[in-house]
């Protein structure tokens, strides 16, 4: 089973470039549990990266493994680029 990793607002925006469906790799870079700040209920939780650089380190793995070049790596840098858009997981 996938799941689809969402970049939105706490409002719930989409953010307009993200490409949010299913990637292999994704599931596997969630499961790394990476230190994140979170908000919003347990069921629906919103998270930004506390270390960006260790994020992007995990993320640039995962995107070599999976062919995903430069998938998971860019949406660490919208994070940090964009401070409004959090992390949502949709399984």
């Amino acid at each position: 089973m996938g799941l689809n990793l969402l970049l939105v607002t706490a409002d719930g925006r989409p953010h307009p470039t993200w490409d949010d469906s299913k990637h292999v790799g994704d599931r596997e870079f969630i499961a790394v549990g990476l230190p994140a700040v979170r908000t919003g209920d347990p069921e629906c939780c919103l998270e930004r990266p506390i270390d960006f650089e260790g994020w992007r380190a995990i993320a640039s793995t995962f995107d070599e493994e999976s062919g995903n070049v430069g998938r998971l790596v860019g949406l660490v840098d919208i994070l940090e680029r964009e401070p409004e858009y959090w992390l949502m997981v949709s399984v």
